[in-house]
């Protein structure tokens, strides 16, 4: 087994979202990923929505949640704000959502090693396997 410092250097992580269609909110919460990726916070806003699901899920208008989380980011308010209003980024996470259905993603998180998806539960094993494969 590979040490996590090893896997730190031998894996490239290239991250893509999929909005589901079940959650009628994705499309915007991915948006506001790309958003807090804009300054620099990609992954931080990724863990705040992520961990504060069951805030946002199911609002008809979660803007007040995701402004919260820019707030406590510390981001630009207004240019964040604008990013969303404006849906600067839809076409990308639109586009990101088409390759997820091509490739039969059916849910979050996915991870796909070798062209094969696994899940997060499945992840160290298959990050091993492929490094030791490829030591071979």
């Amino acid at each position: 087994m590979s040490t996590s410092s090893e896997r730190g250097r031998a894996v490239r992580s290239a991250p893509r979202q999929g909005p589901l269609p079940q959650h009628h909110n994705a499309i915007v919460a991915a948006e506001a990923g790309r958003c807090a990726a804009d300054q620099n916070a990609f992954w931080e806003m990724h863990r705040l929505l992520f961990a504060n699901q069951a805030e946002w899920a199911d609002q008809p208008q979660p803007l007040t949640q995701f402004l919260g989380y820019a707030g406590a980011l510390k981001l630009n308010a207004a240019s964040f704000r604008q990013c969303l209003d404006s849906h600067s980024h839809r076409s990308e996470v639109l586009a990101s959502q088409q390759a997820s259905y091509q490739a039969n993603i059916q849910q979050t998180p996915t991870f796909v090693i070798g062209g094969r998806q696994y899940l997060a539960s499945e992840l160290r094993a298959a990050v091993d396997a492929a490094l030791q494969a490829k030591a071979r």
